[in-house]
């Protein structure tokens, strides 16, 4: 299943549904949840919108992988279940 979260307290309500092999990506103002959780920035499957980190100007200091929109495409296709948290 594909997460994404908006906003760093939607991460935070919402963290228990999901599962340690969820996929879990960062869009907009939810790309300032990955500051400081070192846990969070070193799973396999966690990911930021590149655009939102660069607009907020994170990109040095969020080290989980950084997608494309086609990325973010691509991700939505290939899995089964979206959860969209707002």
């Amino acid at each position: 299943m594909l997460h994404t979260f908006n906003k760093p307290q939607a991460y935070i309500d919402n963290q228990p549904y999901v599962a340690v092999d969820d996929q879990i990506l960062f869009i907009e103002d939810g790309v300032y949840a990955l500051l400081g959780d070192e846990a969070l920035n070193n799973r396999s499957e966690v990911y930021a919108l590149e655009i939102d980190v660069h607009a907020r100007g994170l990109t040095k200091r969020i080290r989980c992988k950084v997608i494309s929109y086609q990325d973010f495409v691509t991700l939505c296709v290939e899995t089964d279940q979206i959860k969209n948290w707002f």
